[in-house]
């Protein structure tokens, strides 16, 4: 005689662990203990001092009708529709949330990408600034050496105009003899010309002078 125990119980005829289990006390309490002159349950030991307990598998067959097992399978119908409607909310969520995600990645990477525009425009004006001051650089250092050379050249010229002033001074500085002059004699002066005196002020012929004292000292 085959024997199955409450967990085959429960994998055979569809029904729940705790429905087996029941079933098992169910017949333990009862008056009905041999079916077909074989005993309907059967203890097997376990080292724990327990027992795995096993039920008349024909015994079951004749007992357990269909009206016992359908409902427990219309019961896991309904529960394994209800699983599946619970996958597709859970699916539908997942894809919505991927939806949500590649849209963020979308906005991240059209982000990215105007970012790096802006940071290639700052590179270039960057650039333009740094050429423009190397520009500006140069030409400031040409008119600081052009102001270097005017400054020389005025310094030079201040110098032979000190060296020229000195002259002057130092010829105007020499004593003149006084002269005897007799106020009773009347010396005969000569007519002058005045076409010929020349009428160009002072100033004039001494910047006349000194510019070509400087011819001479080239």
């Amino acid at each position: 005689m085959e024997y199955i125990s409450l967990e085959e119980l429960s994998s055979t005829y569809g029904v729940s662990i705790s429905t087996a289990r029941r079933t098992y006390k169910t017949l333990r309490d009862s008056n009905v203990s041999v079916f077909e002159g074989v005993d309907i349950i059967k203890k097997q030991p376990l080292p724990t001092g327990k027992f795995k307990v096993f039920l008349l598998k024909k015994y079951l067959d004749s007992q357990l009708s269909k009206s016992t097992v359908q409902p427990t399978t219309q019961s896991t119908v309904h529960s394994t529709s209800q699983v599946d409607q619970l996958n597709s909310k859970a699916l539908e969520l997942l894809e919505e949330q991927l939806r949500k995600k590649d849209q963020q990645i979308e906005e991240y990477q059209e982000n990215f990408k105007h970012f790096q525009e802006l940071e290639n425009k700052i590179i270039d004006h960057v650039e333009s600034l740094r050429a423009e001051l190397r520009e500006q650089t140069y030409l400031l250092e040409q008119k600081n050496t052009e102001i270097r050379q005017l400054q020389g050249i005025a310094q030079h010229r201040q110098t032979l105009l000190e060296q020229y002033t000195a002259k002057q001074n130092k010829s105007q500085e020499k004593p003149q003899k006084q002269a005897d002059y007799n106020y009773t004699e009347v010396e005969e002066v000569e007519e002058v010309d005045l076409s010929q005196v020349s009428t160009e002020p002072k100033e004039q012929k001494e910047s006349k002078d000194f510019m070509a004292w400087l011819n001479t000292m080239k």
